[in-house]
């Protein structure tokens, strides 16, 4: 095997390696992006009501530019805003 061919090889592993990397820390650790201010503060106006459960802040994530949650329900959302993208699933693949 030549020597360009095995660097290319080497290069196009470690490619690979580091992508497949990186899409692991995004399926364990991303979220969506955070909520709209409409909707935190329609969530706030719920919960001092005394209509909507506490909402604790999600570990480390990594918030996700585009992914959102796509219901209007306000308590909803910001329950999903901490959720990360391996729960997902239990959303997006009912039938």
């Amino acid at each position: 095997m030549g020597h360009r061919l095995k660097k290319t090889l080497i290069g196009l592993g470690v490619a690979v390696a580091l992508i497949a990397a990186l899409a692991t820390g995004l399926y364990f650790f991303g979220t969506m992006e955070s909520p709209s201010a409409e909707i935190r503060t329609a969530y706030q106006q719920a919960y001092a009501a005394g209509l909507a459960p506490a909402v604790t802040a999600p570990g480390f994530h990594i918030p996700i530019p585009g992914c959102r949650c796509h219901s209007s329900d306000p308590v909803l959302t910001m329950q999903h805003a901490g959720r990360t993208i391996s729960r997902c699933s239990s959303c997006h693949n009912r039938g």
